[in-house]
């Protein structure tokens, strides 16, 4: 029975004899073209890769230095120059300096905020006092494009293009600082990074893709040379195994070349999402402890403190009976209460202390052999004088915590300014 031909018969007939027609340089050719076409491709599509990361890791940050942010003190600014006279000001500039130490690679970090005409000003930025980049609270953006005001439009944090302005040519991302409890929009934090080092990182993704294209060029150009020299040869020669095998050897190079490559941006991307998982599990951690950390400070630590304030004289019951139940807490291993004693009036404090049935109490500071010692002569004096729960923590009572140095200047921020400060950690 004859076989049936099919109505492709002639197609391949012709497909079959184009390429038997082809010379050895023609196929070459091909080759190199469509090689180079298919790593503009891949080049292409690794620099998108490379702006969408490059996005979303600058989104994130800017997320968790909003978070930071104590909405309490940007809610007392007014965007003018009188925000200067104001500690809650100095205190969030410090705390923009010290996020632009922590992320260098940043140009600017700044508040902004709108006014009712529309037009953006400055609330405080991370320049040093007095340079000549720093802008001053109330000063006007006069560069503000469509997309800043979109932000504040929509109040959605986003990425937004390269912009050129007086300030550079710059990358920014631009995060709104809500209040959660009104929905009010008080300002917009906005970072900025420098284009050359947004086109360095992303230009970075083409580098495999583009290696690999003329390595994959190189080889087909060498494998078009050996296949047309052969041509060339006396039977003889051609009958040698090398050269009886050149096609198979040929393609089998040029299969583990683009294995290689495959493989390797398979495991950029595989390492990209497991950064990225690895990075939204941090997030996750760090809004949870953030928000364990304001609650300490909103509703507990504040809350103790204006109910000394409150009060004429807080006895030792009164305060255990009030922390009774914070100190059951697991994230906090200690409360304590600190007085300002002035060096005259510290004998007579120790013994009010004595008096209360601590009869070994006295005002100490660690020794350098780790033993408690007497202060040394001060004008001041800081000591724990309550602490909750004693019973774990009474070999504390007396430390002068004016002579741990971090804690020393943040008890003299805090009173100088009025406003709640951390310490660094401080070791005991």
């Amino acid at each position: 029975m004859p076989l049936m031909r099919g109505p492709d018969s002639r197609l391949s007939k012709r497909l079959t004899g184009f390429a038997a027609g082809l010379s050895g340089f023609a196929v070459v050719v091909i080759s190199v073209v469509l090689i180079l076409l298919l790593g503009v491709l891949l080049s292409f599509a690794e620099i998108a890769r490379g702006r969408r990361e490059f996005s979303d890791r600058l989104l994130r940050q800017g997320r968790f230095v909003q978070s930071g942010l104590y909405l309490n003190e940007l809610s007392r600014l007014s965007g003018s120059i009188d925000d200067l006279d104001k500690p809650e000001y100095w205190r969030l500039k410090s705390q923009l300096e010290q996020e632009y130490a922590l992320f260098p690679e940043y140009r600017f970090i700044y508040l902004m905020g709108q006014k009712e005409n529309g037009e953006l000003f400055f609330f405080i930025d991370s320049e040093p006092y007095g340079s000549d980049d720093e802008s001053l609270p109330g000063d006007i953006y006069v560069d503000a494009t469509e997309y800043d005001l979109e932000v504040f439009r929509e109040k959605k944090a986003k990425v937004l293009p390269v912009i050129t302005d007086s300030w550079g040519t710059l990358v920014s991302v631009m995060v709104p600082v809500i209040d959660e409890n009104s929905g009010r929009l008080l300002a917009v934090l906005g970072i900025d990074v420098e284009a050359n080092d947004f086109w360095k990182t992303v230009l970075s993704y083409a580098i495999k893709p583009a290696v690999f294209s003329l390595v994959l060029v190189l080889m087909a150009i060498l494998s078009g040379f050996f296949i047309i020299r052969r041509g060339k040869l006396s039977q003889e020669k051609k009958g040698k195994r090398v050269q009886r095998y050149l096609e198979a050897i040929v393609f089998a190079a040029f299969g583990l070349a683009a294995t290689v490559m495959v493989s390797s941006l398979v495991r950029d991307r595989q390492e990209a999402a497991r950064n990225d998982a690895f990075a939204d599990l941090a997030a996750t951690h760090v809004t949870s402890l953030s928000r364990a950390m304001k609650n300490t400070r909103d509703f507990q630590v504040e809350a103790l403190a204006r109910f000394f304030e409150s009060s004429s004289f807080v006895s030792r019951q009164e305060f255990r009976n009030y922390v009774g139940s914070l100190s059951k807490s697991n994230e906090l291993m200690s409360w304590f209460w600190i007085e300002s004693v002035s060096s005259g009036g510290i004998e007579s404090f120790e013994e009010g202390i004595r008096r209360e049935g601590f009869p070994d109490f006295f005002v100490w500071e660690a020794g350098n052999s780790g033993g408690k010692e007497r202060v040394l002569d001060r004008e001041s004096y800081y000591p724990i004088q309550y602490i909750e729960p004693l019973e774990s923590n009474r070999n504390l009572l007396g430390l002068d915590l004016g002579s741990l140095g971090s804690a020393h200047e943040v008890i003299e921020e805090a009173a100088g300014s009025k406003l709640m400060w951390a310490s660094d950690p401080v070791v005991i």
